[in-house]
């Protein structure tokens, strides 16, 4: 335990969601050389960077602070998802009204879509019944396919399948930026800077959506 503790000083710690963008981020991350330490984006992210208790976040969080620097990783489209047997699948219409009287689904982290759409864009007045709280994305997806639940996903991490459909609402088209965070002190770190910009040249090598 103590020789963890030590030769974690060298870590570059990353908080991120563990999307399937992200899964595949670490994928190109692992063939670096560097010490990459890999954990969830904590509920008081922005205490903990500037405690010096992870270095880098990913996330669609907006925050301004005068110790913390950022970047827009891309933009992304926020849309919602049924299974191919929901009873709004075959919907050609609807609207924010509709889709309240149905079950919806997320995550449990504080930092969920559906949380996240409410404090960044009250205008929506976004007020889902939400009656499955998953750990992760991928139930997020078993959630969708069972038919019984509504979900906001990014687009960019629903899987190509022909069991789930995209609701088309006339009152509701969002897209939101994705950041990187890190601490301003450590702009000039080489280690801590390429991985920036490897994770950057990554998020702009995604197909665009």
């Amino acid at each position: 335990m103590n020789q963890l503790k030590q030769s974690s000083v060298n870590f570059i710690r990353l908080s991120c969601s563990n999307s399937p963008s992200n899964s595949k981020l670490i994928d190109m991350l692992l063939a670096k050389d560097v010490n990459l330490r890999v954990s969830v984006i904590p509920q008081n992210w922005e205490q903990e960077l500037l405690s010096d208790n992870c270095d880098l976040v990913i996330t669609m969080g907006n925050l301004h602070h005068s110790r913390i620097e950022r970047a827009i990783l891309r933009p992304q489209q926020i849309v919602m998802a049924v299974g191919k047997n929901h009873p709004l699948a075959a919907s050609d219409s609807l609207t924010l009204q509709d889709v309240h009287r149905y079950s919806f689904c997320s995550t449990d982290a504080p930092h969920s879509i559906i949380n996240i759409v409410k404090e960044q864009h009250p205008e929506y007045n976004l007020h889902p019944r939400i009656t499955f709280l998953g750990r992760n994305s991928n139930d997020m997806v078993k959630a969708i396919l069972s038919g019984r639940y509504i979900a906001l996903m990014v687009k960019q991490n629903l899987p190509e399948t022909d069991d789930l459909r995209i609701l088309t609402l006339s009152d509701f088209n969002l897209s939101l930026p994705i950041y990187l965070y890190w601490r301003e002190k450590d702009t000039l770190n080489p280690v801590s800077n390429t991985i920036r910009r490897s994770i950057m040249d990554f998020y702009q090598s995604l197909s665009a959506e």
